[in-house]
């Protein structure tokens, strides 16, 4: 049988998961067993409402719109030391 891994909870009831656990960051969701067990899932494709405006009707038209512009060549190139410049003259 395999040893058992421990993992301690400070005071305000965090974990901090081992190097070997940490493959990504992220949301992870958790069951309950009956027998008192806790069992960690990543969740994949979870939009944090600081995100969510990226993932709108508008804003993804937007993107199409630039990824088009982009692919057709309707851009202007500015090096970054004439970046204050350019931006004025908007």
């Amino acid at each position: 049988m395999e040893k058992p891994h421990l993992l301690q909870t400070d005071k305000k009831g965090r974990i901090t998961l081992p190097p070997e656990l940490r493959r990504q960051s992220g949301v992870f969701a958790y069951e309950v067993g009956a027998s008192g067990t806790i069992k960690l899932k990543p969740v994949v494709g979870f939009v944090t409402s600081g995100q969510a405006y990226f993932w709108t009707k508008r804003w993804q038209k937007g993107e199409e719109s630039a990824s088009q512009d982009i692919r057709e060549g309707r851009v202007t190139k500015v090096p970054h030391r004439k970046l204050k410049a350019f931006l004025a003259k908007l």
